[in-house]
């Protein structure tokens, strides 16, 4: 915070010489700790994802996600069902993961 606040305006300005490895260092220092620090929130948190099939895992079920095209959901879903009539299919969702999604699965700005 102090290098955000007090050294980079006054590298900007002028009013302190540092040469560009300087900020290079802080930089990559920053994009460092921020990877470390948000790593420890995410081991914190289980995958809101997987979070409503929590109590089945714990009870010893399967999870099993197949992401596939749109064009072959229609042809996976009849191939799971001949081959494998045991099995249940509990959701449909993007592959795209969001790391700000709250327990609901969606984002929510205010609270």
């Amino acid at each position: 915070m102090f290098a955000l606040f007090f050294i980079l305006p006054l590298a900007l300005w002028g009013d302190l010489a540092w040469p560009t490895s300087a900020f290079v260092a802080m930089g990559v220092f920053a994009v460092l700790a921020g990877g470390w620090l948000g790593g420890f929130g995410g081991i914190g948190s289980e995958n809101y994802r997987i979070r409503r099939f929590h109590k089945d895992i714990e009870a010893g079920k399967y999870l099993i996600m197949v992401d596939v095209p749109k064009a072959d959901v229609e042809r996976v879903e009849m191939l799971m069902e001949r081959l494998h009539p045991e099995v249940a299919l509990r959701g449909e969702g993007s592959s795209v993961n969001n790391p700000f999604a709250a327990a609901d699965g969606r984002v929510h700005i205010m609270h």
